[in-house]
């Protein structure tokens, strides 16, 4: 079935493997188990731990725009006039549309020509989820405190600042 057992140890009183730890025999997860002989039960508790790695930060975004605004109408209005479109237009409709379509790109490109520039990524890997939940807990006790005007509240909401702030 492509799967590995990776407890290899008793994990009950009576000497048998009872709990079990199993992955695909091709994955990367890697776990490191380890065991405590000390346990309030007839089962010894089993401590696991995989090595994940983080998926990679997505490419930041391109947008793409034209500056339609700084077109000036005067010279894109005769580069129009001045085009194939409209001196010497084909005769079949599916080269009239080809012929309109490529005319008016190659103005706009001249005129208005497409900008991409990367998007402004904010990414600090030292900010991770368990400083979000200080942050959110120092937020939440300032607002209480707020709320209430009570010198507990801002004795809470103090001491929860200070402890964001240490390292």
């Amino acid at each position: 079935m492509n799967l590995t057992q990776h407890v290899t140890f008793p994990t009950h009183s009576l000497n048998h493997v009872l709990d079990l730890v199993i992955s695909a025999s091709d994955s990367l997860l890697n776990p490191s188990i380890s065991s405590s002989p000390l346990s309030p039960s007839d089962h010894f508790p089993i401590f696991t731990s995989l090595n994940l790695d983080s998926p990679p930060v997505p490419p930041a975004p391109q947008p793409s725009f034209r500056r339609l605004a700084a077109i000036n109408l005067v010279d894109f209005i005769l580069d129009i006039q001045h085009s194939e479109l409209i001196r010497n237009p084909p005769a079949l409709l599916g080269d009239l549309v080809k012929c309109y379509t490529d005319t008016l790109s190659s103005i706009l490109d001249k005129h208005a020509p497409l900008i991409t520039k990367p998007a402004r990524v904010n990414f600090n890997p030292w900010y991770n989820d368990s400083l979000h939940l200080l942050k959110s807990a120092c937020r939440t006790a300032e607002n209480i405190w707020k709320r209430s005007h009570s010198s507990l509240d801002k004795l809470i909401a103090s001491a929860q600042k200070l402890h964001q702030t240490v390292p």
